[in-house]
């Protein structure tokens, strides 16, 4: 009986330039790096502010802050612009047995429901590398089959 396969949607760009690399990553240790443990702050604060609707730098480097209040400004904008929010949900983690041997799991650090009935799926991205648009992105492909 084959092993269940758990791929993270964070992982999928990587596991589509090249499909063996979840088998060669088994048992490898993720280390975290400056700019990582700089993104987990950054989203740190962005949990909080969509938990308490209060923005809180304490923590946050300059360059964290700005970013931060970027992605606020951006993502409160296109919440307004379908009605405002009706259901807000950070950090929300997922799971979905795509079939008997492969589940597939992820963190969206933003869902919200809005008032005109659509729903709105972030995923900021703090870090230096280029980001795909959103319809060719995998990981978000990934997030709305959970």
């Amino acid at each position: 009986m084959s092993k269940l396969i758990i791929a993270r949607c964070s992982s999928l760009p990587r596991m589509a330039l090249c499909p063996g690399s979840y088998a060669a990553s088994i048992g490898i240790k993720n280390e975290d790096s400056a700019v990582a443990l700089s993104g987990t702050r950054t989203h740190g604060a962005l949990e909080n502010y969509y938990l308490t609707g209060e923005f809180d730098s304490e923590g946050l480097e300059t360059r964290e802050e700005k970013i931060a209040r970027w992605f606020i400004s951006k993502a409160d904008a296109e919440i307004e612009s379908h009605g405002g929010a009706v259901e807000i949900i950070p950090e929300n983690q997922m799971e979905n047995m795509l079939n008997c041997r492969v589940k597939l799991t992820g963190m969206a650090d933003l869902i919200v429901l809005c008032a005109d009935g659509a729903w709105l799926l972030f995923d900021w991205k703090a870090g230096f590398l280029e980001v795909p648009e959103a319809s060719a992105n995998i990981q978000l492909r990934g997030y709305v089959t959970l």
